[in-house]
């Protein structure tokens, strides 16, 4: 049985975007990527996830322009419908290059939140300095 969706607060003038990315959400729970990929798996334990984990976030990006250079294509093929679909795979690939990086900023700050005070310190220092 899924969970009921999030509640969600749309500001007045932007309930299109917040349509389009359920959409998106909707086709990757539910259309081909669940039919193909998930297997019944978390969201963050798919492959999409797998795979950018062993080879990057450039894995994740590549795949969102390879996405939005098919919707071009299909676009002057098929139509419309099928280059929306492309558009909402390049969508998902994007948040999960967003997902993939918070997870790896919390990963960061659990290790420095390990280490000694003296390190702690001198580890946020690095990371807001950029060194």
């Amino acid at each position: 049985m899924s969970k009921p969706m999030m509640a969600l607060e749309v500001q007045p003038g932007y309930e299109p975007l917040y349509q389009t990315l359920h959409e998106a959400a909707f086709q990757a729970s539910r259309g081909k990527g669940e039919e193909r990929l998930a297997g019944g798996k978390a969201f963050v334990d798919q492959p999409i996830f797998t795979i950018a984990r062993e080879h990057g976030l450039a894995f994740l990006t590549g795949q969102a322009a390879k996405k939005l250079g098919e919707a071009h294509t299909l676009l002057s093929i098929f139509g419309e419908k099928r280059a929306i679909t492309e558009l909402y795979g390049a969508i998902v690939y994007t948040a999960a290059a967003i997902i993939l990086l918070k997870e790896q900023e919390a990963s960061k700050n659990s290790v420095i939140e390990e280490l000694p005070a003296t390190a702690v310190t001198a580890a946020r220092h690095c990371t807001e300095s950029l060194c």
